[in-house]
């Protein structure tokens, strides 16, 4: 059972260290093998550090804008065609 329990810890190590990095939840359920999301989603906690620089983020100026229409629709994507 003590070794069970260690590569619980360390699976969960692994997904959450690797979703901390930005890593893209479907890249981290195939390098985990498991067979469904759901699974993947039950190792990956977020650390309370990790939601305070979520909050931060939102502090951070927004990026530069570009004069005229900044978003695209599909009509306008449509209309160049």
């Amino acid at each position: 059972m003590l070794v069970s329990g260690r590569l619980h810890i360390l699976r969960h190590t692994f997904c959450l260290r690797l979703a901390m990095r930005g890593v893209q939840v479907m890249a981290i359920k195939e390098l985990a093998g498991h067979a469904s999301l759901s699974t993947t989603m039950r190792y990956m906690h977020l650390s309370p550090c990790a939601k305070r620089d979520a909050i931060l983020m939102l502090d951070a100026p927004l990026p530069e804008r570009k004069v005229g229409n900044s978003l695209a629709t599909g009509r306008e994507e449509a209309a160049k065609e």
